[in-house]
């Protein structure tokens, strides 16, 4: 009789310690998913700033674009009123302008592609950089978020992808 208790205790032993090991496993996979998902969480939550940041800045950038321009407008109507002589700015030069805005807008669009889910636009100060470059911007149209830009030189047609 001895013999039996001492391998009924060991055998409840054993499975008492296989349950224990088993409690133990699912509790580190229980904690390693948590973490996973936390990571998961807050990648999201960093790409979400970051959409959010790109388009307040977008929204900062076009205001004080907006805010330029008026200024400008008013220091232009100043001036006129100041002075007698008007000088006008021959239809050429606006064209000009006009058309190589359109050039840099045509060059982007031939470079990326056919794509309804963005729209192409001029950045920065007057669609230019400092070197007279223009700038054209790739974004989505749902979103507002900018996928690419292009700096491009109208005159030599060259460009690069930023």
């Amino acid at each position: 009789m001895d013999k039996k208790k001492k391998l009924i205790i060991a055998i409840i032993l054993a499975v008492i310690l296989v349950a224990i090991v088993i409690l133990l496993i699912m509790q580190l996979i229980k904690i390693k998913k948590e973490s996973v998902e936390t990571v998961n969480i807050e990648e999201n939550n960093i790409m979400e700033n970051t959409i959010e940041n790109n388009v307040v800045e977008n929204v900062i950038e076009n205001n004080i674009d907006e805010e330029t321009i008026d200024e400008d407008e008013s220091n232009e109507t100043e001036q006129e009123q100041n002075s007698n002589e008007t000088e006008e700015i021959p239809k050429e030069v606006i064209d000009e302008e006009k058309s190589n805005e359109e050039k840099a807008l045509e060059i982007a669009k031939k470079d990326w592609g056919e794509d309804s889910a963005v729209y192409f636009s001029l950045g920065g100060v007057n669609g230019k950089d400092e070197d007279g470059n223009y700038i054209v911007e790739v974004r989505e149209k749902d979103t507002t978020y900018l996928i690419n830009t292009y700096i491009i030189d109208v005159s030599t047609e060259k460009f690069t992808k930023e």
